[in-house]
């Protein structure tokens, strides 16, 4: 069984989809990068691979953190908690379950 406690950092969320572990991630916490650079974190809700989408639950905006050289374009995190996000397929970069011993995501 996957655990997300013992994830590795490098345990990218699309791999996992394909190997059929889905239903094991749900709950877990993940990072998505959007193609706006902007990363946002929470607990994996939904995969629908029908509509190509996942949502997140408890999600929190970090911003575009480093990701952006454009200072015009950087956008800051955000304190609020949203309650879902949902993310088409398409405008997703980069997610991956982030490793738990450090708290902090791979790079992108």
């Amino acid at each position: 069984a996957y655990h997300c406690a013992g994830a590795p950092h490098e345990q990218r969320i699309a791999g996992a989809a394909r190997g059929g572990m889905s239903d094991q991630l749900l709950g877990c916490r993940v990072s998505v990068v959007s193609k706006s650079l902007i990363r946002y974190s929470g607990s994996l809700f939904r995969i629908n691979a029908d509509s190509s989408t996942i949502v997140l639950k408890d999600v929190h905006m970090m911003g575009t953190e480093d990701r952006e050289a454009d200072p015009a374009k950087r956008v800051p995190p955000n304190a609020q908690l949203l309650p879902f996000v949902t993310f088409p397929g398409s405008e997703i970069q980069d997610l991956w379950v982030p490793n738990s011993d450090t708290g902090a995501p791979s790079p992108p």
